[in-house]
C-alpha cells in the first residue's frame, strides 16, 4: 500500500461532495457510508458498519424576503411544529471565530414562540453558517437561520417564514476498517464523515487525507480506520464508537 497521489486525494474529495448534503441519518449519508467501505476495501481493508439510532430532526421550511425565496436552514431540534408567519421576528447572530454562535440561546428565550424566529448569521463573508445541534438540548421556539448578507432585506421586508418540522427515529453508521492483523495497540486513523451541506473542504479533504495515511501507516504496524458520522449533532457516531470500544490504541491521528 501507498500514499495516493495528489490526483487520486482530490479525485476522493470529488466523490465525496458529489454525493449530496451530508446531513447524517439521510440517504446521503446512507451511501456516503457504503462508497466508503468500498473505498477502504480497495485499498486492502476489512471493513465493518458500526450502527446506532437516534432522535432525527426533519423539516419543511422556507423564507422569502421582498418576494424572492433567499436562502435558509432550519435551527435544528428548535421547536417542532408548523408556522406561517408574515411577521417573524428577524435578528442578527453573532459569531465566535466566524462559525459558533454568541448568545443564542438569550436571543431566543426573549422571542415569543408564536411565529419562527429568522436569525441571519453574522460571519465575515456573509454566509449562512449552520450550527451544530445536540438532539438532546432542544430549543423552545421555531428558528430558520438565514445569511447575514440577507440582513438588511429581512429587516426591509416584506418577509414570509414557513417551517414545518418532526422528529422521527433515526439510524446511521460509523465505518471501521482494519488493515492487518486486529491487535489491541493498533494506529487509529479517524474522521468525521458527516456535516451539513456537502463539506467538500471540510470532510472531504480530511476524508482523503485520512485514507491516505491510514494506508501508509500499515505499512509499518497495524490501523484502525474510524470514520464516524454524527459530527454536526455533537458528534453522535463518536461518542457511539467511544462506547463500544475499549482499545488502548499507540497513537491516534
Amino acid at each position: 500500500m501507498t500514499v495516493r497521489s495528489g490526483e487520486d486525494l482530490f479525485g476522493v474529495v470529488r466523490a465525496y461532495a458529489a454525493l449530496g448534503d451530508h446531513r447524517t441519518g439521510t440517504k446521503t449519508d446512507a451511501a456516503t457510508c457504503a462508497w466508503l467501505a468500498g473505498e477502504l476495501e480497495r485499498i486492502g481493508a476489512r471493513v465493518s458498519l458500526q450502527s446506532y439510532s437516534f432522535s432525527r430532526y426533519c423539516a419543511e421550511w422556507s423564507l422569502e424576503a421582498g418576494g424572492d425565496e433567499i436562502e435558509s436552514l432550519p435551527l435544528f431540534y428548535s421547536q417542532t411544529g408548523a408556522f406561517d408567519s408574515t411577521a417573524p421576528i428577524v435578528r442578527s447572530l453573532p459569531l465566535e471565530n466566524g462559525a459558533t454562535a454568541v448568545g443564542l440561546d438569550e436571543i431566543v428565550a426573549q422571542s415569543p414562540a408564536v411565529a419562527p424566529i429568522v436569525l441571519a448569521t453574522d460571519g465575515a463573508d456573509g454566509r449562512l453558517i449552520a450550527q451544530n445541534r445536540d438532539p438532546e438540548s432542544p430549543t423552545p421556539a421555531p428558528v430558520l437561520l438565514a445569511a447575514g448578507r440577507d440582513l438588511e432585506r429581512l429587516e426591509k421586508g416584506p418577509v414570509r417564514a414557513r417551517l414545518r418540522s418532526w422528529i422521527e427515529p433515526g439510524r446511521s453508521e460509523n465505518v471501521i476498517a482494519t488493515f492487518g492483523p486486529d491487535v489491541e495497540d493498533p494506529y487509529v486513523v479517524t474522521t468525521p464523515l458527516t456535516g451539513w451541506f456537502r463539506c467538500a473542504g471540510e470532510r472531504g479533504t480530511g476524508l482523503a487525507v485520512a485514507l491516505a495515511a491510514a494506508a501508509a501507516l500499515a505499512e509499518h504496524h497495524p490501523v484502525l480506520f474510524v470514520g464516524t458520522t454524527g459530527h454536526e449533532l455533537e458528534h453522535l457516531g463518536a461518542r457511539a464508537f467511544r462506547r463500544s470500544s475499549s482499545l488502548r490504541p499507540r497513537a491516534v491521528l
